[in-house]
């Protein structure tokens, strides 16, 4: 069988250039993968134009290697150009992985190879591994079927920009069409959500960790163990910041039973400091989303509008908003669509996450239930909040198509309505256009009832995913330990601690965390699995 491999380098991977691999650079250590597989006709970097003298300084006559550029991809110019590629050099396959990706396994690539031509699969991939660690196999004839099947869900990624998921996506919406492969590993590594890739500051801080560790890697299972020990892998920078930008309900709006903030009116966060924080979140993490609604209506901020700007100074950053939804207006929402038209795409976005997310907490389909979340007892109060809500859904979803999520927190006292919850906003035709979330009740280690529903806990603990990837900032600039911890085990303030300094203190936690030694709050927290972002 004839290969071609084709790496894929956007100007979003930015540090695939950079030296960091005793001298290499990632993306001369895919080339050089890339170049060591069987009976490859051709390998072709697909590029930008914006980084394409990147990606040609570092293949100087290099004459196996060709360059494909466009102004800009997606989906389906990536998978026109995956058959036109094998029509041109007479490729029967094509192995396909982000130029990047600096571990890459020569063997772990054959074996895919020969599982995919042994059981004549269309697509093929490892599973279970790592990100980084093996490419995707896909049929040259398979590329151009999926850019004809006129399914609505594929054509709607036509346009789409290219992410690292976007083959499987396509996939998946239509799976039983085609036939699929696999080489699965030993070990499921998928909990600790591994990303070898140098895309972002955090995929960078993994791989430089990980070749620390290993060096030239050989066996991908001890490669995969060692990361797993490792805080400097498990842990680099973080990915979601919850910040609290207002302390305050009102008592007409009420106050959710699941709140675990003992105030109910505490001093906002002066816009100068928040401000201040963004510009140290953007400098230590690069690209993270930043929720502004920690404990707090965060539209009763006097500089609310102002706060959101300054998320969006800085193109690395999200925004999630969580809301009562009784400010909203049409005045203010437009308001923030221009603030994000004008900001422009979030750059890099390894992810692909939106620019803006809302969520709107209903938590109920009736006016009791919801009057009885809130905490408030007078029926005409109830009714007129829950529909005050419910019209804020409406109101955001005109200027944020599918970007606002009604939302369900789930406790004993509104489960029986969950069912009816989801199957209403989840339909396309429902004022969200079917975007729905269901939240689990956190009981934050027993400061509130325990009134989860039911137990959802895995059976085996992983370290900590808020400890690993998040920081909650409270309005003072006080920093907790984690989120459970509220006003205890302050470990800084930010302003007169640096961010570094902060993170770096829960380290420790981690550590621990790792070896399954847990402290008496850790043991009986639930929250450990949960994941944002």
């Amino acid at each position: 069988m004839k290969n071609i491999v084709i790496l894929y380098a956007p100007s979003e991977s930015t540090y695939a250039f950079e030296p960091v691999f005793d001298g290499k650079s990632a993306f001369d250590r895919t080339v050089q993968w890339a170049l060591s597989l069987p009976d490859v006709q051709k390998v072709l970097v697909f590029a930008e134009n914006k980084n394409v003298h990147m990606c040609s300084n570092a293949l100087v006559h290099n004459t196996d290697v060709a360059v494909v550029t466009k102004e800009s991809w997606n989906v389906l110019s990536l998978l026109q150009e995956f058959h036109a590629a094998c029509v041109s050099y007479k490729a029967d396959t094509i192995v396909f992985a982000w130029a990047d990706c600096p571990f890459l396994q020569r063997q772990l690539t054959i074996e895919l190879l020969d599982t995919h031509v042994s059981y004549v699969a269309e697509y093929s991939f490892a599973d279970g591994y790592p990100y980084g660690f093996a490419p995707e196999i896909l049929s040259g004839d398979t590329a151009d079927l999926l850019t004809k099947i006129p399914v609505e869900g594929i054509r709607a990624f036509d346009s789409a920009p290219v992410l690292r998921d976007s083959i499987q996506s396509v996939l998946k919406v239509d799976i039983n069409s085609f036939e699929v492969e696999t080489v699965i590993a030993k070990t499921d590594w998928r909990m600790y959500r591994f990303s070898f890739d140098c895309g972002d500051k955090a995929g960078l801080l993994s791989c430089k960790a990980l070749y620390k560790a290993c060096g030239e890697i050989t066996d991908v299972e001890k490669a995969s163990l060692v990361a797993s020990q490792s805080v400097d892998i498990v842990q680099t920078v973080p990915g979601f910041y919850n910040v609290q930008i207002s302390g305050t309900y009102t008592p007409e709006t009420g106050k959710p039973i699941y709140c675990p903030y003992p105030d109910t009116n505490v001093a906002d966060m002066p816009l100068n400091q928040f401000t201040a924080l963004m510009q140290e979140i953007s400098e230590l993490s690069q690209h993270a989303v930043v929720d502004i609604s920690a404990w707090g209506e965060p539209l009763l901020h006097p500089h609310f509008l102002e706060c959101v700007k300054a998320v969006f100074a800085h193109p690395g950053l999200s925004l999630v908003i969580e809301t009562d939804g009784f400010g909203v207006t049409e005045e203010l929402a437009k308001a923030v669509a221009d603030i994000v038209t004008k900001a422009g795409p979030r750059f890099p976005n390894p992810k692909g996450y939106p620019a803006i997310a809302w969520l709107v907490s209903l938590d109920a389909v009736s006016p009791k239930t919801y009057g009885s979340m809130r905490q408030i007892t007078e029926d005409n109060k109830a009714v007129a909040l829950f529909n005050t809500a419910h019209a804020a859904v409406d109101i955001l979803e005109r200027y944020f198509p599918k970007l606002v999520y009604p939302q369900m927190v789930r406790t004993s006292k509104n489960e029986e309505e969950l069912e009816t919850f989801y199957r209403y906003w989840s339909k396309s035709d429902s004022p969200s256009a079917g975007v729905v979330v269901i939240q689990k009740y956190d009981w934050f280690c027993g400061l509130l009832p325990n009134d989860k529903p039911a137990d959802v806990s895995p059976v085996q603990r992983n370290p900590c995913w808020h400890i690993r990837r998040d920081m909650t900032i409270l309005s003072d600039g006080s920093v907790p330990l984690c989120r459970e911890y509220i006003r205890e085990s302050i470990i800084g303030t930010v302003g007169t601690d640096s961010l570094q300094t902060i993170w770096e203190k829960t380290q420790a936690t981690v550590k621990q965390h790792i070896k399954k030694d847990y402290t008496e709050k850790c043991s009986v927290c639930d929250e450990y699995y949960t994941f944002n972002f």
